[in-house]
């Protein structure tokens, strides 16, 4: 937020309190307050660093599955046909049972 002029503590403050993004349990650790937010913004940083690779990569992996998504769903279109070979070829197999 490079137009915004406060501290970062009455920043992340404002955020843990206002925004419905954040929370801090507990043990004081800060998270998104639904795994949809974290997915979306890794899959933003993602296409915006170029790095379409990992999305492919990663595709397989469980933990990585909405992010990919996000990531072709939300930015990727230009990409698609980068990605989508990738992306059938995992359907394929989660389908078909083959290569888990």
């Amino acid at each position: 937020m490079p137009h915004v002029r406060a501290e970062a503590g009455r920043i992340l403050s404002h955020l843990l309190v206002r925004s419905g993004l954040l929370r801090q349990s507990a043990d004081g650790e800060i998270g998104f307050l639904h795994q949809s937010f974290q997915d979306y913004l890794a899959a933003e940083a993602i296409v915006e660093a170029d790095d379409l690779g990992l999305l492919a990569r990663r595709a397989h992996e469980d933990q990585w599955q909405n992010v990919g998504l996000h990531g072709l769903a939300a930015q990727c279109l230009p990409y698609a046909t980068e990605l989508a070979p990738n992306v059938r070829e995992w359907g394929i197999q989660r389908a078909t049972g083959s290569g888990l």
